[in-house]
């Protein structure tokens, strides 16, 4: 049975790292399925298969929840590296949800797991940046030889000279 798109309510085109052929992915709105299900349709075109798939939930958050997840999933059987205008990465942008079925101790672990790493990497790119603005501020400032006579530029591009130590 072949299940309906309906209303648009994002689309994202992609292309392989390295490719130029592009795929484009569609979300559809979530609807009621049946009495107790919700189902949240979506379609990835460009791969084999470009037909309208569906992901189902207790609700239309966890139906859309689930479909995000499918196409991470379908997407990271062709390649890890999906690259989108405005942004490159895994998957194209869909990012792998932290499993809430193992239980709560379990997610909230990863999560915790997920913050520690997180405020860790911050820490390095904020060093980082702050190595390469001291070196860049030192080579603003920088001392250069002219005769016996030092000139050092200042911040504001103005010049100091000072006397050559002997």
């Amino acid at each position: 049975m072949g299940h309906e798109l309906g209303a648009i309510v994002a689309e994202r085109v992609l292309r392989r790292s390295g490719s130029t052929k592009s795929v484009t992915v569609r979300l559809g709105t979530p609807r009621k399925a049946e009495a107790i299900d919700w189902q949240c349709p979506y379609q990835i075109i460009g791969l084999r298969g470009s037909r309208v798939e569906v992901a189902y939930g207790v609700d239309a958050v966890q139906a859309l929840q689930l479909a995000l997840e499918a196409i991470r999933i379908r997407l990271g059987r062709y390649s890890k590296e999906w690259i989108w205008e405005g942004g490159d990465g895994l998957y194209g942008g869909f990012p792998r949800a932290v499993p809430s079925s193992f239980g709560r101790d379990f997610a909230v672990g990863i999560e915790q797991y997920i913050d520690a790493e997180t405020a860790r990497m911050l820490k390095a790119a904020q060093a980082r940046t702050a190595r390469r603005q001291t070196a860049s501020r030192s080579e603003r400032e920088r001392s250069v030889r002219v005769g016996t006579n030092r000139t050092t530029r200042t911040r504001s591009g103005g010049r100091i000279r000072q006397k050559h130590p002997r």
